[in-house]
C-alpha cells in the first residue's frame, strides 16, 4: 500500500513541476494572439497614406472599442481611424476592415482636384494595403476627364506608420 501511495505522490508532484514549467509558455503566448492585426487592426498611432494618385493622408488609428455580441457569444473588436485632414472619423471591425462613403478629393487629368461626395475604403490590417472607392463625384468633365456619370475606377493605397 505504501509503495501506491508514493507512487502517487511522485506522479502528483511531476504533473506539478511540468504544468509550472508549461504556464510561463502559456503567458508568452498569448499577447501574440491578442496583438494579431488580422482580428485587431493596425497598431495603434499615425499612419501616411500613400493614394494611388499622388495623394496622401495622415490617419491616426486608434483601438475604441470591445462590444459584446447581442447574443454574447464574442466580443467585436473594433478600430477609429481619424483623418484630421478630411475631417472623419470612423470605425471598422473585422473581418472586412472597411468604412465609408466618406467625402473626399480626386485628380482631374489635368491635375485640378475635384470633390468626392462618398468613397469607400477598404484595407487589409496585415499587409497595410488598401483600396478606395469613389460611388459618387462631381466629375472631372471640365478638365479633361470623365463627366459625373462616369465613376472613376478604385484607387490603391499604402500605409506606413509614422
Amino acid at each position: 500500500m505504501k509503495d501506491t501511495t508514493t507512487r502517487r505522490s511522485h506522479m502528483g508532484m511531476r504533473l506539478a513541476i511540468g504544468f509550472s514549467a508549461a504556464a510561463p509558455l502559456l503567458l508568452i503566448g498569448a499577447p501574440i494572439a491578442a496583438a494579431d492585426p488580422a482580428v485587431n487592426g493596425p497598431d495603434q498611432g499615425q499612419y501616411l497614406i500613400s493614394i494611388s494618385d499622388g495623394q496622401s493622408e495622415v490617419w491616426t488609428i486608434t483601438p475604441s472599442c470591445g462590444q459584446t455580441a447581442p447574443d454574447k457569444t464574442h466580443t467585436y473588436n473594433c478600430t477609429e481611424i481619424n483623418n484630421g485632414y478630411s475631417g472623419w472619423t470612423e470605425q471598422v471591425r473585422p473581418p472586412e476592415w472597411s468604412f465609408g462613403p466618406v467625402a473626399g478629393t480626386e485628380i482631374c487629368p489635368d491635375g485640378t482636384k475635384t470633390s468626392v461626395n462618398e468613397q469607400t475604403y477598404s484595407f487589409n490590417p496585415v499587409a497595410l494595403t488598401g483600396t478606395i472607392t469613389v460611388s459618387r463625384w462631381y466629375g472631372c468633365a471640365d478638365h479633361g476627364g470623365a463627366s459625373a456619370s462616369e465613376l472613376p475606377p478604385p484607387r490603391t493605397f499604402t500605409m506606413r506608420k509614422l
